[in-house]
């Protein structure tokens, strides 16, 4: 179960200086986002037509919606909704007991209806949660990761293949009958100066000076803090020195820290059972728009040995390379235009209805561009041989591009699929979450830590399977209510939403 927190170092992403004069390049803030003929996500990984694509992403919406009003209405045994693609398309809502089905069903939108389904569960939501929270104290200090299931129902352990057996021994008979352990892989968390002619979108960089030209993370969305002032959101495990160079003047600029200990949060918070990766970065002479810029047709390569028992020694270094190209979007780049937002229903747990298992999700990340994927489980517990537990994140893989996710993409946004809306002749889509983590791969198989001489790379769809990313509910950030995000409303007005 290898998965790395998206901060590119040294040891993670070596920055050429060809690369680094690349990302650096500047950015017109105005370019336009020509409407793409390709395939979307959707589209393509189930063979659908554009038209059904569209009317599951407004279905999604609506499941979306349907989850965290059933939460807010049945706390006590409700505990999740997922979405099914094949081999038909289905919603199903879990619940603990059978609720009553006429009240469900009139909370149910009428084109979710035909769809629309329960099912009951011999866990309710205090005892999921709890044996869940218990399964990932057992294996603390070990690459694990942790959810409960809702279609099986079952709680699932991820554990990389070595440790299968490893894992399945310390899990107490008792439990053992209610859990089942798999192969995964293992995942680590991967203004002084500016003036209102310069603008910063969600989907750019920010880099760490004293490790040269390298990038760490990404900004995700535009936001206002309380007092009104404007932010930029990011992962709160990102570094502290935050330098931007995607400008269409050239310049470098330099930001502040975040203003209050509740705009920088990164780990467990033990009073509300929860953890969060977020900062809020003030921009106040800036200016930004409730868009996400995405880079596409995005290339890269790693290296890894190879076992030959043709040569000697057997172990042979080579170089693979990598391509991102979401079909459903401009293969050059361009700006996706957030018009919604998800919100929050409770401030403490790890349950989060809002991000049903089976919806759509994409990412904008500086090192791997825009990549897509579906929620395999809407609440994980993530564990790693650092030491490190983080609860209820969001777990997204199916993945139809090389790599998923990679160090200096933490921070960036995650969305719903875009969709393309001709009357305004944009790309829209609501704001979902904050990368956080994704899997990798060692260098040399025979050496599987994340700290070994060799190194580690990325985890490749095609030829490891199994890639994944996390990322942190963007509703999270009101547990401390200090941040409205920017959304685009009408043809060209900008509001404000609380997630």
């Amino acid at each position: 179960m290898n998965k790395i927190i998206l901060i590119s170092s040294s040891a993670l992403l070596a920055t050429s200086p060809a690369l680094a004069q690349e990302l650096e390049r500047t950015i017109d803030p105005q370019m336009a986002t020509p409407e793409s003929p390709g395939e979307s996500y959707l589209a393509k990984k189930f063979k659908l037509s554009k038209t059904e694509a569209r009317k599951r992403m407004k279905l999604q919406a609506e499941a979306e919606t349907l989850a965290t009003d059933l939460a807010v209405k049945y706390p006590d045994i409700f505990l999740g909704v997922d979405i099914q693609h094949e081999p038909v398309y289905q919603v199903t809502a879990s619940f603990s007991s059978d609720a009553k089905a006429n009240e469900v069903r009139a909370m149910v939108p009428a084109g979710l209806r035909s769809v629309f389904k329960t099912r009951v569960s011999k866990f309710d939501p205090a005892s999921s949660q709890a044996m869940t929270d218990e399964l990932t104290k057992l294996l603390s200090g070990r690459d694990a990761s942790i959810y409960f299931s809702y279609d099986k129902d079952r709680f699932v352990v991820q554990a990389d293949e070595e440790a299968v057996n490893e894992v399945k021994a310390l899990i107490p008979p008792s439990m053992r009958s209610d859990v089942t352990v798999q192969k995964g892989n293992p995942s680590r968390k991967l203004q002084t100066n500016a003036t209102t002619a310069e603008w910063i979108y969600g989907g750019w960089n920010h880099y760490r000076v004293e490790n040269g030209n390298q990038l760490h993370c990404t900004f995700a969305f535009s936001a206002r803090d309380s007092s009104g002032q404007p932010v930029m959101v990011t992962a709160g495990h990102c570094p502290g020195t935050r330098y931007n160079a995607q400008q269409n003047s050239g310049k470098t600029l330099t930001f502040a820290s975040p203003t209050s200990a509740n705009y920088d949060k990164n780990g467990y918070d033990s009073t509300r059972g929860r953890s969060y990766d977020f900062k809020l970065i003030p921009i106040p002479d800036v200016s930004t728009a409730p868009e996400v810029y995405f880079f596409n047709n995005v290339t890269g390569s790693y290296n890894y040995y190879d076992y030959d028992n043709t040569k000697s020694p057997p172990w042979v270094f080579k170089t693979r390379n990598w391509a991102n190209v979401q079909s459903g979007l401009p293969a050059s780049g361009g700006r996706i235009h957030i018009t919604n937002t998800l919100v929050n229903t409770a401030t403490s747990g790890t349950s989060n209805p809002s991000h049903p298992k089976g919806a759509a999700r994409c990412k904008s990340g500086n090192t791997t561009g825009v990549t897509c994927g579906i929620i395999v489980a809407s609440s994980v517990n993530e564990n790693n041989t650092e030491g490190q537990t983080f609860y209820g994140l969001v777990k997204v893989g199916d993945a139809t591009e090389d790599v998923i996710a990679w160090g200096g993409d933490s921070g960036g946004a995650v969305f719903s699929q875009p969709v393309w809306n001709s009357t305004n002749s944009r790309y829209e889509a609501t704001a979902a979450g904050v990368v956080t983590s994704a899997t990798w791969k060692p260098v040399h198989p025979m050496f599987n830590t994340p700290t070994n001489q060799y190194g580690i790379r990325p985890c490749h769809t095609y030829y490891d399977g199994g890639c994944e990313m996390n990322y942190m509910p963007i509703d999270r950030i009101n547990d401390f209510m200090p941040a409205v995000i920017l959304i685009r409303s009408g043809a060209s007005g900008a509001t404000g939403k609380t997630p």
